[in-house]
């Protein structure tokens, strides 16, 4: 796979030059079917108040990228003692983006940590990163400090990523996943909406707001080489915001997008659902309880969409 960047774009507004981030193009062959679309990029870690262990309890702050405090984020830790039994707790941050939670005695981690937020047509539970990218366990007599940070895309863990770099729950942005049929090369058998053998289909998707903070969002186009039976591509690790996204066969016909899978006509997702060139895609989450965002793990469910001619 090879990923080239287009030349910056200058927009003039209000009097001042402002600058569009350049399109990033992926160039894709017949045999991968993936592609993390920020690579190893990810926001910057804001900086955190200094905070001792207190026995018993685990505590700390959790902050978006920007540094803003977030309140009414959900933590939860465990603890298992001898005999290999667990007991929870849980916890919320204040105004602060302050928790402090009293631990079950024993060995803990943390299971849940998650903050809702407001997101396209509703709310989605964005699972929290660790801000040192450690969470390690502790026992519960001597207290922990753990602090958190929200993450608009990222990787979680790049061990794991390293040993599967295809898996969409390593990354913190949103997936989705397009597949398509491959014409018989016999007319006789050859379907009129299948896509024509080792052709290149274009995929382009263009944020149609910021990402959190007002910060500039990224268009990506995926350029990917079809060969001659079905055929897959999953686009990971995009950044949280609202796309607008169209497909064509390069240097033939716009092709048609239809939603597919169990929560294909649910909602988020796109719109139109259906034989659509050119759709609104809304990233869809696994749940909008903050209380059931794993800590450290992403929390999106695929789009899954069929092209067709």
């Amino acid at each position: 796979m090879r990923t080239r960047f287009l030349p910056l774009v200058l927009l003039a507004t209000a009097g001042q030059a402002q600058t569009k981030p350049a399109p990033a193009v992926f160039e894709v062959d017949d045999v991968k079917t993936w592609v993390n679309v920020m690579k190893n990029a990810k926001p910057k870690t804001p900086t955190f108040t200094a905070l001792t262990p207190k026995p018993g309890y685990v505590r700390g702050f959790v902050k978006d990228s920007s540094g803003k405090p977030l309140q009414n984020a959900r933590l939860g830790v465990r603890s298992t003692s001898a005999g290999g039994f667990y007991s929870g707790a849980q916890g919320k941050t204040d105004a602060r983006g302050y928790y402090e939670i009293k631990v079950p005695w024993g060995a803990a981690h943390f299971y849940n940590a998650g903050f809702s937020i407001e997101y396209g047509d509703g709310r989605v539970a964005c699972s929290l990163h660790p801000a040192d990218g450690q969470l390690d366990s502790f026992a519960s007599a001597k207290g922990a400090v753990e602090n958190f940070v929200l993450l608009d895309y990222g990787i979680t863990n790049p061990d794991k990523v390293q040993d599967q770099p295809h898996y969409s729950g390593n990354y913190y942005g949103g997936y989705c996943t397009f597949d398509w049929n491959v014409a018989d090369e016999n007319p006789t058998w050859a379907e009129p909406s299948y896509l024509p053998a080792n052709c290149t289909i274009e995929i382009t998707f263009t944020p149609q707001a910021p990402l959190r903070g007002g910060i500039a969002a990224k268009s990506f186009v995926i350029r990917k080489q079809v060969n001659t039976v079905f055929g897959r591509v999953s686009v990971l690790n995009l950044p949280i915001t609202t796309y607008r996204v169209s497909a064509k066969i390069v240097g033939g016909v716009a092709l048609k997008m239809t939603e597919t899978g169990p929560n294909g006509g649910g909602a988020f997702g796109i719109e139109p659902k259906k034989n659509a060139s050119t759709v609104t895609l809304q990233l869809r989450p696994s749940s909008a309880q903050a209380e059931r965002a794993v800590a450290g793990v992403s929390n999106w469910d695929p789009v899954s969409i069929q092209l067709t001619r």
